[in-house]
């Protein structure tokens, strides 16, 4: 039995030697990939930091031509302040003698020494109280404006309400006057229509049969009854419910006394009159008389109604 496996085992023994060679070729052939990925991963470190020594290179470019476009901008910006749509061609001759000039004055203004380093903020804040005061003398004047254009308003209306009690008062004057005078006639008059304020006023009365005249120049007892008549004319665009005359009729003749006592009765029907009076052309008129007399130093009243 022995004798019969001998075979087998040299078979496995050679087959053992193959294995063991085959695993040898293969540590060798591992090793040399092994120092092949190590020689690769080396490059590929040498590689990455290129890679990141460019990149940080590329994005330097890359601000540098942002603060370059910034100020390209800038100076643009600060060439259209100045008038100048576009840089201007010059020469490189142009360029040295304009550093040179910038350069005395540089010097010059070392020279100059210290200056006041407020000025700027002084004069700022002096630019921003001009305008502070420019807003306000606009809103002023503006205000004035208004104050003016109220005013003219209220002067309007002023001649406005004047001109009406004017025309309504003469209207009524023309009226008693006829009614007291028996057909005459009387009207006021303005010196200065344009501007009533600024003048005053005339009276014209005509009597009947009797030419135009001032009132002014009429006798005292014409103006009496050009008094009474604008009395009443008053009286009529300003009425009241009661009335005191005390001897409107004293400079009166009969035939005035007697228009003026049918005018009160015509007038009593809108408003009640107290009349004092010595006048009989009056007294007869009256609707009830008080008589006052005077009976040992004392005063008594006596009446009595008119039907």
């Amino acid at each position: 039995e022995r004798k019969s496996l001998e075979p087998k085992l040299r078979e496995l023994e050679a087959k053992k030697e193959e294995l063991m060679e085959a695993v040898s070729k293969a540590k060798g052939e591992a090793e040399k990939f092994a120092l092949k990925v190590k020689e690769i991963d080396k490059r590929l470190s040498e590689v990455e930091k290129l890679y990141h020594e460019k990149s940080e290179a590329l994005n330097d470019l890359r601000l540098k031509i942002q603060r370059d476009e910034l100020e390209l901008k800038q100076q643009l910006q600060r060439l259209h302040e100045l008038d100048f749509d576009k840089p201007m061609d010059v020469s490189a001759e142009q360029v040295a003698s304009a550093e040179s000039s910038l350069k005395m004055m540089r010097k010059e203004l070392a020279e100059i020494g210290a200056v006041n380093q407020l000025a700027y903020t002084q004069y700022e804040d002096q630019i921003s109280r001009y305008k502070e005061l420019s807003v306000r003398l606009n809103e002023l004047e503006m205000e004035r404006l208004s104050i003016i254009e109220f005013m003219e308003e209220i002067e309007k209306r002023k001649k406005k309400a004047f001109m009406d009690a004017f025309n309504q008062i003469n209207e009524s004057l023309s009226y008693y006057f006829g009614k007291l005078t028996g057909g005459g006639k009387a009207y006021m008059k303005l010196e200065n229509p344009d501007d009533p304020f600024s003048g005053g006023v005339d009276m014209i009365v005509q009597f009947p049969n009797k030419p135009e005249i001032l009132v002014s120049g009429a006798s005292g007892g014409e103006r009496s009854v050009a008094s009474v008549a604008f009395l009443f004319a008053i009286q009529k665009l300003t009425p009241a419910s009661f009335y005191l005359l005390d001897e409107v009729d004293a400079h009166l003749d009969s035939f005035h006394v007697a228009k003026l006592s049918e005018l009160l009765v015509e007038e009593s029907s809108k408003s009640q009159f107290l009349v004092i009076t010595l006048k009989p052309e009056m007294a007869s008129r009256a609707q009830k008389i008080y008589g006052v007399y005077e009976r040992n130093g004392v005063s008594n009243i006596v009446s009595a109604t008119i039907k």
